[in-house]
C-alpha cells in the first residue's frame, strides 16, 4: 500500500520534533567543545524541553543579570537590569516589584537566584506563553 501524502507529512512532522527534542537534550550531557552547556546540566527538564536558541538566550540573559559573575544573581542586580530594561522601553520598575518577582523566583529563600531556579523560571514562563 502506497502511502498517502498526509502519512509521510505526519511521520516526518513526528520524526523531526523528535529529533530536535534529542538535541536540545544533548546540550545537557555534550562535551564543551561539542555544543554542550554547563548550564544546561544544571537547569531543570522544563528549560531542556525549549529549542536551542531559547536555551542560549536565557543563558545569556543569566549572565546579564549575573553582574558579578557569582553564579547566582542577588537581589540588586536583578534590581539594576530591570530598570535599565524598563528605562529602555519607557517604563519604570519600582523596588517592590522587583522585590516581588525575586522573591517569586527564588524558590529555596535563600536570598539568591541559582541558575536552576532562573531556568526553571524563564522556561516555565516561556511555554506558557507559548513563545
Amino acid at each position: 500500500m502506497k502511502q498517502r501524502p498526509a502519512d509521510v507529512i505526519a511521520f516526518s512532522a513526528a520524526y523531526f520534533k523528535a529529533k530536535a527534542m534529542k538535541q536540545r537534550h544533548a546540550r545537557a550531557h555534550a562535551p564543551l567543545d561539542q555544543g554542550g552547556s554547563v548550564l544546561a546540566r544544571k537547569a531543570p527538564i522544563a528549560y531542556r524541553n525549549l529549542p536551542v536558541l531559547a536555551q542560549e538566550r536565557i543563558e545569556q540573559l543569566f549572565d546579564a543579570f549575573d553582574e558579578n559573575e557569582s553564579g547566582s544573581i542577588e537581589r540588586t542586580e536583578l534590581f539594576k537590569l530591570l530598570q535599565q530594561i524598563a528605562r529602555a522601553l519607557g517604563e519604570k520598575v519600582t523596588e517592590a516589584e522587583a522585590h516581588e518577582l525575586f522573591q517569586h523566583i527564588d524558590a529555596d529563600g535563600s536570598g539568591t537566584i541559582t541558575w536552576p531556579e532562573f531556568s526553571g523560571s524563564i522556561a516555565g514562563w516561556v511555554q506558557t506563553m507559548d513563545i
